[in-house]
């Protein structure tokens, strides 16, 4: 545009330009905010998604616990069986 000032232009020419850099202008800015929207977005979605692991390992970690005291459950049944035959077979050798 400053070329063309220099040079002979008309007023017509400088308001088409004026017009055309306000119409750019305006579309910068409605990208900006389109910006700004798809970021809070993907931090909404963000937070979101570790709350959902969180969730998903506290579940992990109660199923391994639950697991742990079944596991637990059964050897300690299977040593009580162990432990009253080794009375019974005591008992039958006296």
């Amino acid at each position: 545009m400053q070329k063309k000032q220099k040079n002979s232009t008309t007023v017509s020419d400088i308001i088409l330009y004026i017009n055309y850099i306000q119409q750019l202008s305006k579309k910068i800015e409605d990208q900006i905010q389109c910006v700004h929207k798809a970021n809070k977005k993907v931090q909404q979605v963000r937070n979101e998604l570790i709350m959902i692991i969180k969730k998903r390992k506290t579940l992990e970690k109660l199923k391994n616990k639950g697991q742990r005291a079944y596991e637990q459950k059964l050897m300690q049944d299977e040593r009580k069986l162990m432990d009253e035959i080794a009375t019974t077979r005591h008992v039958r050798k006296m």
